[in-house]
């Protein structure tokens, strides 16, 4: 949830700059679900593509998702220190960017 919050910031005060933002952020999120973890499982791939997939912030939650879900029957990958990393680093910027674009904002 945190994460997605900062994502939404960063994605509302793009849009708030620049309208063709609107138009982008929807295909690259749509793109992006393949990159998620959410429709295969780590266990499932090839190592050297399983480290490249853990670069993403979101494949590292979706593990965590699947370990509560079926707990040692499959093994998970994910480091909760690089999810924690990302998610303030998302909100702070999403924080910076609306305060950037403050201004243009009319109510």
């Amino acid at each position: 949830f945190f994460y997605s919050h900062g994502l939404g910031m960063l994605a509302g005060a793009a849009s708030a700059k620049w309208e063709i933002s609107g138009k982008i952020i929807q295909p690259l999120l749509f793109l992006s679900l393949p990159l998620s973890g959410a429709i295969i499982a780590l266990d499932n791939l090839d190592p050297a593509i399983r480290e490249v997939l853990l670069w993403n912030p979101q494949v590292h939650v979706h593990e965590m998702m699947r370990e509560g879900f079926f707990g040692e029957k499959l093994p998970s990958y994910y480091d909760i220190g690089y999810v924690c990393f990302w998610v303030a680093a998302a909100n702070l910027l999403g924080l910076a960017a609306l305060r950037a674009v403050r201004p243009s904002l009319t109510l």
